[in-house]
């Protein structure tokens, strides 16, 4: 589980004779990540391409350009068992002839009705001036302009009297003495004047006009004619297309495999990992093919091993999010575990609200149901559902509060704005809710960054025992170094619980669980530093000198900074909690003003205030323990750069 699953470096060698048995064996197990073969010399070439794979390449790229063709979207085709019996070729062949007489006339359409459409939007100027295309043309006396202007022209006979000007909105058709064409054309220029194009045309450009629309709506019939008929191509074929690229993508790995593999004049080499547990059943399978050499190669050289994850069903979905970072290294521990549990935690600390919770869950949830054909969008709709759930405990058992009005009214004093009539749940539907908050986002703040210090000493902790792990075999000095570290960690936490003890969580850790530690020490300005937080951190050091040297001793201040880090949790919790009731306080009179259409407003923005308080808490919230995973977490233990597995024959995720 917080491990990648082992490996085991398998060889096959063969005659070329059985290539193809073993090829089919292999891509029908699922089971064997090829490596690549990149080394020829005097004894081994890279393999060719089966004598089928010309002919499969042909269909398979003839048949996607006719699902170009008809539009037919992309998704995962069950093959079926008889399509491979079908004279596959010539009904390609045959449906492409059909195909390309509908798309080569529609081609042919849309170039003319597009040409057709330029023409009008050419003509429609001058069709609203209404002059005939001679008055433009054959002048040796006069200038001609035709364009577009927003300003207005009076001023014009500043410049000359001798003039005629036609204009319809912004379209002008000016004619002026040629003698003044360079003042007019300065002139124009400082109107904002677009010149048109005139055509050379001769006759009324309204009728024109008329022509080429008839002639378009022609053509935009024909057009539909034409899509109509491919429309019934595309629904009495789409089954077949869909079904037989599905096919040929899988036949053309195959008859494409031997360009992974290792080959001489009569024999091939198939050098892959396949996961230990599946050795046996690759080896008993291959042996059915007969002549086949098939060895277990056990060099040392696992770290090379591609990697596949081993993780609980839950936590599956996380598995997106670690890849995302990067691919953990065979000898090092596997964090989509721990993420997993972490992860919808702190989403669910920052989001803390029962209603939210419940809309982030059916949110999730339909991602989840809804997204099928993208994998990606589906793990995440997953990933918060389980946050939902958090964010819904945490409303129910510690913030006691749905959509930001608490389930109890406070009692005693209280900064938090209230509006007559829904104080809380309980009042507006006349019921005793049996959950009562332990800790108000708005008035226990220090309580809050307190249990967000929490969760750093939890899962910086965790970061430093895995690393730990990660190096005793390697490394001891270095997994003492990271003992070091966590007493450091620890000793900063005790520290920063003290400062924090007369608050309700400070004071559950010094005056209860750490109770029996003398909480004496050093006062610097007011503030007390334990010695029990300096020998902590005095014996981490001790132990982090020997493997990472003096200068890492400016690290603990970086320590300081990562805790610090996580009141981001508090600090997100809170303005989420702060815009939510700001809204509230705006909107919910409306509700209780006894207007009916105030009623339906205020029910209106309601809904709308709190959905982008939702969208944007998600994302920060998503963001923000990203971040702690990926920065904090992680470089207390992980390094990442393995190489995923990917079985021959693995079932291909098509994203549309």
């Amino acid at each position: 589980m917080l491990r990648p699953k082992e490996m085991d470096r398998i060889l096959v060698v063969g005659p070329k004779g059985h290539m193809e048995d073993a090829i089919e064996i292999l891509h029908s197990l699922e089971v064997i990540h090829i490596m690549d073969f990149q080394e020829p010399d005097d004894n081994f070439s890279l393999g060719s391409p089966t004598s089928k794979a010309n002919e499969i390449s042909e269909n398979l790229v003839k048949l996607r350009s006719i699902s170009n063709t008809l539009q037919i979207e992309e998704e995962i085709a069950e093959s079926k068992e008889d399509l491979a019996k079908e004279d596959i070729t010539n009904k390609i062949l045959t449906l492409e002839l059909n195909i390309n007489e509908e798309a080569e006339s529609k081609k042919e359409v849309e170039e003319v009705l597009t040409e057709t459409k330029t023409h009008i939007e050419i003509l429609k100027p001058f069709a609203l001036l209404g002059l005939p295309f001679d008055y433009y043309h054959d002048y040796n006396s006069l200038a001609v302009f035709v364009g577009v202007t927003g300003k207005a022209l009076e001023d014009i006979s500043q410049i000359t009297e001798e003039f005629e000007i036609v204009k319809k909105d912004i379209t002008i058709a000016l004619f002026v003495n040629n003698k003044f064409r360079n003042e007019m054309e300065s002139y124009l220029t400082e109107k904002n004047f677009s010149p048109l194009d005139i055509p050379e045309k001769s006759g009324d450009p309204g009728a024109r006009l008329k022509e080429l629309e008839s002639h378009r709506d022609s053509l935009e019939k024909k057009l539909e004619e034409v899509e109509g008929r491919l429309s019934k191509l595309r629904e009495k074929h789409a089954e077949f297309i869909l079904e037989a690229e599905q096919y040929l993508s899988v036949e053309i790995e195959k008859a494409e495999a031997p360009l992974l593999f290792a080959t001489t004049e009569h024999s091939f080499v198939v050098d892959g990992w396949v996961p230990t547990e599946k050795f046996d059943l690759i080896s008993n399978k291959l042996g059915e093919v007969g002549d086949l050499h098939i060895e277990n190669i056990r060099d040392g050289g696992e770290e090379d091993a591609p990697i596949l994850l081993d993780n609980p069903r839950a936590s599956r979905p996380f598995e997106f999010l670690i890849h995302l970072f990067s691919t953990p290294s065979y000898k090092e521990f596997d964090p989509t575990f721990i993420v997993s549990l972490i992860f919808p935690v702190f989403f669910g600390f920052m989001i803390g609200d029962f209603g939210y919770g419940v809309m982030m869950m059916g949110l999730g949830y339909l991602m989840w149901k809804k997204l099928e054909s993208i994998p990606a969008l589906q793990e995440i709709g997953q990933i918060l559902i389980m946050g939902g759930i958090f964010a819904l405990l945490f409303g129910l058992l510690v913030f006691g509060e749905a959509f930001a009005i608490p389930f109890h009214a406070a009692t005693g004093h209280s900064e938090i704005p209230t509006v007559h009539g829904a104080e809380s749940w309980s009042i507006i539907l006349g019921l005793d809710i049996p959950f009562h908050a332990s800790i108000h986002k708005l008035e226990n703040i220090v309580d809050l960054l307190l249990i967000s210090i929490i969760g750093a000493l939890v899962h910086l902790g965790a970061g430093y025992i895995l690393g730990f792990f990660n190096e005793i075999k390697h490394d001891k000095k270095h997994a003492v170094a990271k003992i070091g570290w966590l007493l450091i960690l620890f000793g900063l936490f005790i520290q920063l619980m003290l400062m924090g003890q007369h608050n309700r969580v400070g004071g559950f850790f010094i005056n209860g669980m750490f109770s029996f530690l003398p909480m004496t020490g050093i006062v610097l300005g007011g503030i007390t530093i334990s010695y029990v937080s300096i020998g902590l951190i005095a014996v981490g050091t001790i132990m982090f000198l020997p493997a990472e040297g003096p200068l890492a001793v400016v690290e603990i201040i970086g320590l300081v900074a990562n805790m610090l880090s996580y009141t981001r949790l508090a600090g997100i919790a809170v303005a989420k909690g702060a815009v939510a009731v700001a809204f509230n306080v705006m909107l919910l009179p409306m509700l209780f003003s006894g207007n009916v259409l105030f009623i339906i407003l205020g029910i209106v923005f309601l809904f709308m205030a709190h959905a982008m308080v939702l969208i944007l808490g998600a994302l920060a919230s998503g963001i923000q323990t990203l971040r702690l995973n990926y920065v904090e977490f992680f470089l207390k233990f992980y390094e990442g750069n393995g190489i995923p597995f990917k079985p021959f024959g693995g079932k291909k995720e098509v994203i549309t």
